[in-house]
């Protein structure tokens, strides 16, 4: 026990705690290390608490064992009085105590946070040499994936149909599109302009050229 009363998150906490003259469970996980909540030291913790006069309560209040807890029941009979259910003092304070004190394989389902940096911190970092190594890595795939797409003919004629999207004079209203298809025709029209329509002028006739002389020679039946 003196050695946990000489703990700095301790002493913070009962600190903060002496001040309100109450604090809930969440704060105490909050103020406490996993090595205190999640052994049996929080129970030294509890009674330094109470050592304290300080009382610990949980988010909505529990309530206490002269409290009836009314639960309405649908009953085959008229009576529609709720049924009083009485709750101990022990499992009142066994249930609050669950809400702090997890043992090392579980964790609070009401602290996502600490939940999360649990399990990244039984992942494996990667060291430096690791890192250069990756980052080669993708370098060159994405190489391999700019040449492939380069050799395969796709560019060209994909570029074209984005030249043609950027220069469409076509109504959407002749379209038979709905409201919002039209809408988001007009907003693709508007983002081509903007970062397209003066480096198609440059090219867009050797585009068409291009194009007119692919489809002849496919109309042809020549590679």
């Amino acid at each position: 026990m003196p050695e946990l009363e000489n703990d700095a998150s301790v002493q913070k906490l009962i600190e903060y705690a002496k001040e309100k003259k109450s604090i809930t469970y969440d704060e105490v996980n909050d103020f406490l290390p996993d090595s205190i909540t999640n052994t049996d030291k929080i129970e030294e913790v509890m009674n330094l608490l109470e050592k304290n006069k300080i009382k610990l309560e949980d988010e909505s209040p529990i309530p206490g064992p002269e409290a009836d807890l009314e639960i309405p029941l649908d009953l085959d009979d008229d009576d529609d009085e709720p049924i009083a259910v009485e709750s101990s003092e022990d499992e009142i304070t066994v249930a609050a105590k669950k809400h702090v004190v997890v043992s090392d394989k579980d964790t609070s389902i009401d602290d996502p946070i600490r939940l999360y940096l649990r399990e990244i911190g039984k992942e494996n970092l990667l060291t430096a040499e690791q890192e250069v190594q990756l980052s080669k890595q993708m370098e060159e795939g994405e190489n391999i994936i700019k040449k492939a797409i380069k050799e395969s003919g796709m560019i060209i004629p994909e570029l074209f149909k984005v030249m043609e999207r950027t220069f469409s004079r076509s109504d959407p209203r002749e379209m038979e599109l709905s409201k919002k298809e039209v809408s988001e025709l007009l907003a693709e029209r508007r983002r081509l302009n903007q970062f397209y329509r003066e480096p198609f002028k440059e090219i867009s006739s050797l585009l068409k050229q291009y194009m007119d002389y692919k489809y002849k020679v496919i109309e042809e039946g020549r590679d």
